[in-house]
């Protein structure tokens, strides 16, 4: 059985590729004969081109800027993207696709292909227009079944007002599984038929799959805070500034813009690798970003996130799910050092997560055709 998973996989973005880096193993360990399907969406290459010194123009005042840009950021954001590129290395891919007309030449290739996960769902990402590989209509008569894993559609509001660009699509799914319930709910509605929600492929995967990555004698984090805000939001920061003043911790940033900020560490041109062992090397963690949170759980850590503005409910209903909605932040109260420090009870979060584990590969196997369960209705 071959299977070709459509998913953000060319994004220089962490949790994109993480995922994408998940999901693949997770079919590999089900002796799946699998690969990435290479689609090379523009959307997604326009937003991680790499920095090139600009050519001389009349605009002086603009080129400067550009070259200043260049010269402050340029050697790393490219060190970062090389980074990227030798990860994906690790994972089988097919030969690139780049147009609409070849959607025909790969249905042809392969008995499944999944979309998902992450945000493929998302008119916002993609030129504030749907892409019709992420939400896959077949082109052709092949045999191909068609399903979705984990897909994630960003704001939900932004998906019900473009919900006519989705609906013929989607309703040809041979299976169909979200990230977020809020999703689920929405789509049952409007399709009349079963979805479920299911783990993140990163919470899917033995917890030994990322061990194997990083290098757990690496402690040149140690006291240290990492913080990742994929937001740009105050009170993230206002809260990371206050737990490293009051507790001593260095600092860790993941910006590739750097401001003046005392006993602070910025790691500009951290790959996916780098990314693991920080989190999995640091004390405690603060964030925004839903894989940061993902990995601060699945490595143990203390930890607190303030939920996206627009994407924060697939965070809210992960740590609804496994009992740790107190590790959320509204707000920067005066205990917030002391909430940091609060013990988190994994042996309960593993235990959850262990059976949100196993009913999430049960759907995948099961919309696979590896086996029969009951309880999934397709």
């Amino acid at each position: 059985m071959k299977v070709g998973i459509l998913t953000f996989h060319r994004a220089d973005n962490y949790g994109a590729v993480l995922q994408a880096y998940a999901l693949y193993s997770q079919c590999v360990s089900m002796k799946c004969d699998v690969e990435i399907i290479d689609y090379c969406c523009n959307a997604i290459e326009n937003s991680y081109l790499p920095i090139k010194l600009p050519q001389l123009r009349k605009n002086m005042y603009r080129w400067s800027v550009d070259a200043v840009n260049y010269l402050r950021y340029g050697q790393a954001w490219n060190e970062k993207k090389e980074k990227f590129q030798l990860f994906r290395e690790k994972i089988t891919m097919s030969p690139p696709y780049t147009s609409s007309s070849d959607r025909c030449l790969i249905e042809a290739e392969y008995d499944y292909i999944i979309t998902g996960s992450d945000q493929i769902w998302s008119a916002d990402i993609l030129d504030n227009k749907p892409d019709y590989w992420y939400c896959y209509k077949k082109e052709s008569m092949c045999p191909v079944k068609v399903i979705s894993y984990a897909a994630s559609v960003g704001s939900l509001s932004r998906f019900v007002e473009n919900w006519s660009d989705f609906e013929h699509a989607l309703s040809k799914y041979d299976a169909l599984s979200v990230r977020e319930h809020e999703v689920q709910v929405f789509l049952e509605e409007k399709l009349h038929r079963k979805i479920y929600t299911v783990l993140d492929p990163t919470l899917l995967v033995d917890k030994q799959l990322w061990l194997d990555l990083i290098d757990c004698e690496d402690i040149q984090n140690d006291n240290c805070l990492v913080y990742y805000d994929v937001a740009q939001n105050e009170l993230s920061r206002k809260i990371a500034r206050t737990i490293a003043r009051q507790d001593k911790y260095l600092i860790v940033k993941f910006n590739q813009i750097k401001s003046p900020t005392l006993n602070t560490e910025y790691l500009s041109n951290a790959g996916p690798i780098d990314f693991l062992n920080s989190i999995y090397n640091a004390e405690c963690i603060v964030t925004s970003s839903f894989h940061a949170t993902i990995f601060s759980v699945l490595f143990h850590k203390k930890f607190i996130t303030v939920l996206h503005p627009i994407t924060g409910e697939r965070i809210r209903s992960l740590l609804s799910m496994l009992g740790l909605e107190d590790r959320i932040m509204y707000d920067c109260a005066k205990n917030v050092t002391e909430m940091m420090n609060r013990p988190i009870d994994y042996v309960s979060v593993d235990l959850k997560l262990s059976k949100l584990r196993e009913e999430s590969i049960d759907y995948l196997k099961t919309a696979l055709g590896l086996c029969e369960n009951k309880e999934y209705e397709f």
